[in-house]
């Protein structure tokens, strides 16, 4: 058996072999590299038997060392593996009849055990190390062995408490990493779920013994439906990709693990047996500390082969015979690589046979479907025939439906053996991308992290990691997919680790140059660089885009049609649009690329050498220094090794609070595949991750100070958590906006008016006699008029001003369809801290608690607002104590004299008019207390002493510090006086209801809970302090502090004696009140959405506005009962315990029960109800419609809420600030980031003024330019009835307009009115009732219809009246061509419809409750007077003059004139009148008749049904 947990080294530098022989092998154990031969039989290249014989003793010895561990571990392992056994089997079985879990995907029905057991928190450690070195030990422990055989004497079985808080006070950005929006992964284990906790327990308190529950995205029985619903496949079917194999950017998955890309989420126990379940690497190292100094760094190579075995001296021809020339290698290797040879390469032990495969984006939230193709040469021949034959006509079809294209030019093949992949998205965009093959003939584990692994001692590595003799990848968005002929699919590395990097401290060791240029070619160049398209390219999606493939069409036939100056016209103001959509273009690219790329020069750890290089060189498992002067930004995603940093990490979370980094421990690094296989990194591991792109504020060697600050690199270029922030920027979700895609049905049915239009007219002027050239020519210019070719550019007409008005107040937008989605918000969702709150906390003061006088009972001192106040004449000695706490128990760091860091911690270390020395440079005390005592780990003493130095003689020196974690919510630190050094000083700090439970009974005055409650319920911010004492071990040395590494969390933070409180209050910003006051007026439902308690954000909730205060609120709280069948929530009211809700309906058990109610939802019952209480989907609805107040959520829990209000058909947005709301500003329709830092390209808005006032703005710009967009729609569609009526009428009489008129029509009258009545600026009041964004509705269409039927009217009596006229000067029509159209009818219809185009713009500019009073539009009332004197002045041109001539008009009498005007009147009039009178009872009437019942939105029936109950 080959022990697969040792770091073995397939043919490293070790193994490398020259041109003439082989070198000698460095260590006997190695395993030698193998090939393949052309019949799939695998051959060792250069294997001797010397080497088979000491592989077998390899593997005797490893038996054998399994047996040595005794029976009792043996059973343990056994058990291990057979309780793995049972849980997956169970899982298979709980699935209906005849199905088997698709590990690639989803099943198509799943069942729920809604079973409840004690969730246990065992060490995710437990038993790696006590395994032995076999196939077993990469199997963790089942949930159900945890308790019973958990090895690890810090298993706890205790649970955790369910109220997790991600954001809680003085945790910062350091606290959490980066939002799983970013990077999340949505999968579950099937298995039971258990109950949460109901009462605060407390957790086990040793760091490494954290697991993160988190919310996350499973499979549910609803996943096939909901997917059906928003899946928009075209090429592929959905069913074809439900069906077929899948993968996912998430590391890969273990046995049981459902990929899936739904909407719902895990439950508690989830996130910690996920990582339980995940295939791992034994902490055990196969080298020892002594043994690494006599190790070449060349022998530390991962599972790969040598540069030189790359291409190996021997390897198979076309005929299956072994060649040795060297000089033949590169040559061969391109033949080798060629398609035609991959089933010889790869044998038929890995055949080739899925043609597609479905592929989840889990940093996206986004399923692809892959297909192979190979091109045919037949099939390419008629494809370029076909379009040589259409004159390129074809070519723009096949472009615009490119799967059709696809059918032409390829055929179906293998993923394995395709020259090219079709790859399209759930939204339909769709791309074809070239498959590279490169020679490779490494283990598939140097690039793909392997997924399954036999439970068995004696598997085959040919099974689990077999060589992969060509390397076959493709690129799609930036990211490499490389095929894994295991699994016969395409995955990516994104997630590849070496398994080298889980033995610390082996993973300094670096990289051969030999590896280097291995891992180059599987990860190309560190670098974020967007492809700038060339101005050619640009230039050819522009034109071949449909609008202006349909413009340029409208000006060929123009042109044709002798319309030259109007063809000239339209020509040049397409080549300007053009040109601006290419300079804008140009300029976005650029943009991104100046903000996305970034190379620096580094110093990097190669073959035992220092070696500068660029950064874009860098390559996984490079070790870097990050200590250099001059680096200013990490280059690449890495894991820090040794000395400390402090960064600002506001690039990616918004967070502008520094966080400090520390080098990686042991423990963490030999967990690094489960933590890369988890949905985020545990704190352990983000206190040492540095992310790509994020800024160094300061860092430091060593504390030898002889080791530079290294840096492993784990992630490079697009894989790092920079990189796919940028694709979010580069690949946004399309919007699907119901007003876009009415906007193109209108166009289509249009388009069929069109051609009836066309039909018509060509019968009517064949009966005319007219020619085919004329017939053809006028008949498709009633396609142009019907749908002008201006329509698509008109509808962005009011967005761009709405852009322009945006900007101006400090509001930058990256989407501009949003702007409109903006007008139809219904629940708008609010942060607190720095969103309706000021960013910072104000520390109000302390409350200390003291001894009552010949008492044992204390009690809480008055507030103390200065910190002289903690010291009077009466100090007691918890005010002394509550003083150092404040002074050492927090996280800050000082940067170039400057204290950076938590801002909390900073308003508290403020108070105490301290000072903190962290380099023993800068004081001469600290220097000596470093040089006279020993330390060990990571300890860097900080002093702390008066701003006055000769203000008091006592120092004190910080010597460890716990941070601050969200599952225990405290932080502590250890320090020591230097005037008592025999002593050690415990200081705690955090949440009041954990400290509470960690104190000594007797310390806790009698009236904290009431003090507590009242400060939460009035708002204030809360911090509960203790302390304790301990002595030194060994008090005979008192300078060695090398026992405070070995100090345990839980003892230190134990046993407590509770000291005080400090008050923090937290200031309205100046703009809330009265921005909430207009939001609530407009009956927008408005929900706060934080991390903060529950009380005090009800407390600031009343003072803001957001709750009535008349209005009461229910909080939940966990109960147990007896009877299981129970729903374990009570909900109370804030004010009166009494009152409570009904558990199930969500209403007050009160007699005299009423609606006005809210309730204040916290994370874990929030949780709870989502994954637990599923199937009450009636309590899940009432939540969602009854909360106003939703505390204590983590981040996933904020984008979880606006995907679940947006299932109620909700339209959301979400305003915040930080890294905490990412997520929910990406998921909600509208976000609004108030942040300055790049992770506000999270949200489509971002304010640079700090005001929630900016919503109003974004919301009135929206409605504005929701219904300018549908007035210079529907300003447009009259506009082409008009000139399609007149026209009409004209080709009766074999007639048409001049080339002039149609000139003077479209640039002096509808292109100005178009754009200046979209000038109107928003109504400066929100009112209640939402414009419509559904273009199909009677609302719309019928006045649409009416409008055109009034117009007809008009004008089609006045061409009845001037045909029947018996007058000596009208002048008949002559049918013929467009070269002589003067007669009295086109003169009579072309005056009378200019006054029609100006009189429907009027119309249409319509004023209040969305837009300002068209009388305050001044430029669009100039244009409208400009353009009525310019088609008055017409009337009265003279018809012999050059210019009357070139207008074709004819003479026509002043009775006629005046009879023309007094029409136009009265054509207004009646269109103002019916429209008021006529059209809007006829549209109600029309829905009475016809419509719903119902309204299409669910929360609106929902609202009404919830009234009823009450």
């Amino acid at each position: 058996m080959m022990v697969q947990s040792q770091n073995i080294d397939l043919g490293g530098p070790g193994l490398a072999k020259t041109k003439k022989g082989a070198r000698k092998k460095q260590a006997d154990a190695f395993i030698p590299p193998r090939g393949v031969l052309p019949d799939g039989t695998a051959v060792d290249f250069g294997h001797s038997d010397k080497n088979k014989s000491k592989q077998q003793q390899t593997q005797k010895k490893a038996q054998s060392d399994k047996a040595s561990k005794g029976p009792k571990q043996n059973a343990v392992v056994e058990s291990t593996t057979n309780d793995l056994k049972h849980l997956l089997l169970d899982s298979s079985q709980s699935l209906p009849d005849g199905q088997k879990p698709d590990f690639g995907g989803r099943t198509k029905k799943k069942t729920r055990d809604n079973h409840k057991q004690q969730s246990t928190a065992s060490n995710r450690n437990s038993g790696a190390t006590n395994l032995p070195s076999s196939a077993d030990s990469y199997l963790k422990k089942s949930p159900r062995s945890q308790s019973s055989t958990s090895m690890s004497p810090l298993s706890s079985s205790t649970p955790f408490h369910v109220d997790e808080n991600e954001t809680e006070m003085f945790s910062g950005a350091a606290s959490h990493v980066i939002p799983s929006s970013i990077s999340s992964f949505h999968h579950n284990l099937p298995q039971p779920f258990p109950s949460p906790a109901i009462s605060s327990v407390a957790v086990q308190d040793d760091f490494g013994e954290l697991d993160d529950f988190s919310l996350h995205r499973v499979d549910s029985n609803a996943s096939t439906v909901e997917f059906q619903e928003r899946a928009k496949f075209k090429f592929f079917t959905t069913q074809q990709i439900e069906e077929a194999k899948g993968a996912s950017s998430q590391l890969h998955n273990p046995e049981g693990m459902l990929v899936d890309y739904d909407t719902n989420w895990n439950t508690y126990d989830d996130e910690l047996h996920h990582r339980s379940m995940s295939v791992q690497h034994p902490a055990v190292s196969i080298h020892s500390n002594t043994e690494l100094a006599s190790i070449p760094i060349s022998s530390y190579g991962s599972m790969h082969t040598s540069e030189e075995e790359l291409f190996p001296e021997e390897y198979p021809d076309e005929e299956g015979d072994l060649s040795s020339e060297h000089d033949e290698w590169d040559s061969k290797s391109g033949v080798w690589a060629d398609v035609r040879h991959h089933d010889k390469l790869f044998g038929a032990k890995f055949p080739a046979k899925n043609t597609s495969q479905r592929f989840y984006l889990a940093e996206e939230d986004l399923v692809i479907g892959i297909a192979g193709y190979s091109s045919s040469y037949l099939k390419s021949a008629v494809y370029y025939l076909f379009i040589i034959l259409t004159l390129g006509l074809g070519y723009l079809g096949l472009r615009w439906f490119p799967r059709y294209r696809i059918q032409m030019m390829g055929n179906a093949t293998p993923l394995a053996k395709a020259q090219w992949v079709v790859v399209e998205d759930e939204f339909g965009v769709l791309d074809t991308i070239n498959v590279k093959r490169h020679w490779y003939n490494r283990s598939l584990s140097s690039f793909l992290t392997k997924s399954k692994f036999d439970d068995k001692d004696d598997y085959d590595l040919d099974d689990t990691d077999p060589l992969v003799p060509i390397l076959i990848s493709f690129e799609y968005r930036y990211m490499k997919y490389f095929y894994d002929p295991l699994e016969d699919i395409y995955k990516l590395a994104n997630s590849w680790i070496d398994p080298k990097w889980c033995h610390f401290p082996e993973s300094k060791a670096g990289l051969s140059e030999d590896l280097y240029q291995s891992r180059s070619l599987i990860f190309g160049e560190n670098l974020i660089d967007i492809k700038d398209k060339s101005v050619f390219q640009l230039l050819t999606d522009e034109i071949l885009h449909p609008f202006y493939v349909f413009q340029a069409f409208s000006i060929l036939l123009w042109l044709a049609d002798s319309y030259y100056y109007y063809a000239f016209c339209i020509f040049i103001i397409s080549v300007f649009s053009i040109a601006d959509s290419l300079i804008e273009t140009k300029t976005t690219i650029t943009r991104m690329r100046a903000i996305s790329r970034f190379e620096c020069d580094v110093r990097v750890w190669r073959s035992g050498f220092w070696k500068e290089i660029n950064s874009k060189e860098l390559v996984p498992g490079d070790v870097y220094e990050v200590s250099d002067a001059s680096l200013h930004y990490f280059p690449c995603d890495a894991i820090l090794l040794s000395g400390d940093c402090i960064v600002n990490e506001s690039m990616l979370t918004g967070e502008s609070v520094p966080v400090s980094k520390l080098p990686i421990s042991p423990e963490t690094a030999a967990e690094l595949r489960s933590e890369f296989a988890s949905t985020k990194f545990s704190p352990q591991l983000a206190k040492s991750f540095l992310y790509s792109g994020t800024k160094i504020v300061r860092c430091r060697y060593a504390s030898n100070g002889d080791e530079p600050a290294m840096a492993l690199v784990v992630r490079t270029g697009f894989n790092t958590t920079k990189g796919s922030l940028v694709r979010s920027m580069l690949f946004p979700k399309p919007s699907d906006f119901k007003f876009y895609r009415d906007s193109f049905k209108y166009i289509g049915v249009m388009t069929v008016i069109a051609l009836v239009g066309f039909v018509v007219s060509a019968i009517n002027f064949i009966k005319l006699g007219l020619g085919w050239k004329t017939i053809t020519l006028r008949a498709l210019d009633l396609i142009t008029i019907v749908v002008p070719p201006a329509l698509p550019a008109t509808l962005t007409i009011g967005t761009s001003f709405a852009l322009s008005r945006l900007r101006h107040k400090s509001v930058f937008c990256i989407a501009p369809t949003r702007i409109n989605v903006g007008g139809k918000l219904d629940v708008m969702c609010f942060d607190k801290t720095g969103t309706l709150t000021e960013e910072g906390l104000d520390l109000m003061g302390v409350r200390v608690s003291e001894p009552i006088r010949d008492r044992k009972e204390r009690h809480f001192t008055d507030l103390y607002a200065h910190v002289d106040q903690l010291f009077g004449d009466a100090a007691s000695p918890q005010a002394y104590e509550l003083f150092l706490t404040m002074l050492s128990c927090q996280s800050l760091k000082k940067v170039e004299d400057e204290i950076v860091g938590d801002p909390l911690d900073a308003k508290t270390f403020e108070f105490t008019n301290w000072d903190m020395i962290e380099n023993p440079v800068d004081d001469e005390v600290l220097n000596d207390f470093v040089a006279r005592h020993k330390f060990s780990g990571n300890v860097s003493p900080v002093l702390f002493r008066p701003k006055n130095k000769l203000q008091n003689n006592t120092l004190f020196v910080k010597l460890r510090e716990f941070e601050f974690v969200s599952q225990l919510r405290r932080m502590s630190s250890i320090c020591q006086s230097l005037n008592n050094p025999a002593l050690f000083n415990v200081f705690v700090k955090g949440a009041p209801e954990v400290i509470e439970d960690l104190c000594f009974p007797e310390t806790v005055p009698a009236n904290y809970r009431e003090l507590l409650h009242e400060y939460t319920h009035n708002g204030y911010r809360v911090i509960a302090c203790a302390t304790k004492t301990m002595k030194k071990p060994n008090s005979a040395n008192l300078t060695d502090l090398e026992f405070l590494n070995e100090l345990p969390r839980d003892k230190c933070e134990s046993e407590l004696e509770f000291i005080g409180f400090l008050i923090f209050e937290n200031r309205l910003k100046s703009s809330t009140k009265s921005s909430l006051k207009h939001l609530k007026d407009a009956e927008l439902r408005t929900i706060m959405c934080t991390g903060d308690n529950v009380l005090t954000a009800v407390s600031v909730s009343r003072e803001c506005g957001l709750v009535d205060q008349g209005c009461k609120v229910y909080i939940p709280s966990f109960e147990e009962y007896e009877d299981n069948q129970r729903i374990p929530i009570v909900w109370t009211e804030v004010d009166d315990p009494e009152s409570q809700l009904d558990p199930v309906s969500l209403v007050p058990l009160d007699i005299n029960r009423t609606d006005d109610y809210c309730i204040a939802v916290t994370g874990d019952v929030f949780k709870y109800i989502l994954t637990e209480l599923s199937d009450h989907e009636q309590l899940i609805e009432k939540m969602l419609m009854k909360g106003t107040v939703f505390a204590r959520m983590s981040p996933d829990e904020k984008h979880e809420l606006v995907d679940r209000l947006k299932s109620l058909d909700y339209t959301v947005g979400f305003c915040g600030d930080g890294a905490n709301d990412c997520g929910a500003l990406k998921a909600a329709d509208v976000g609004i980031s108030l942040s300055e830092a790049e992770a506000s390209v999270a949200a489509p808005f971002t304010s640079r003024i700090f005001e929630i006032s900016c919503v109003l703005d974004v919301i009135k710009e929206g409605r504005a330019s929701l219904v300018t967009s549908f007035s210079c729609f529907q300003f447009m569609s009259l506009y082409s009835a008009i000139q399609f009526i007149t026209v009409s009428i004209l080709y009766k009489e074999g007639t048409n307009l001049g080339d002039f008129q149609f000139l003077y029509i479209d640039m002096f009258l509808i292109i100005p009115l178009a754009v200046f009545m979209a000038w109107s600026k928003p109504f400066d009041k929100l009112c209640p009732k939402r414009p419509t964004a559904n273009l199909m509705s009677p609302k719309i269409l019928i006045p649409l219809l009416g409008n055109i039927c009034v117009l007809f009217c008009f004008q089609f009596s006045i061409w009845r009246s001037l045909k029947e006229a018996d007058e000596s000067w009208y002048r008949p029509p002559v049918p013929g061509d467009d070269d002589e159209v003067q007669c009295s009818d086109n003169t009579v219809l072309f005056l009378f419809a200019n006054f029609q185009y100006i009189m429907v713009a009027m119309l249409l500019t319509v004023g209040p409750p969305y837009r300002e009073p068209a009388a305050k539009n001044y430029p669009f009332i100039t244009t409208v007077f400009t353009t009525s004197i310019l088609s008055a002045a017409l009337m009265y041109l003279d018809n012999t003059s050059w210019f009357g001539d070139l207008m074709d008009i004819t003479w026509t009498p002043e009775s006629l004139k005046m009879s023309l005007l007094v029409a136009a009147c009265a054509n207004y009039l009646i269109l103002v009148g019916v429209n008021k009178y006529l059209f809007g009872r006829l549209s109600k009437l029309f829905k009475r008749v016809f419509g719903r019942r119902t309204s299409k939105k669910r929360f609106k029936n929902f609202r009404k049904e919830f009234k009823v109950l009450c």
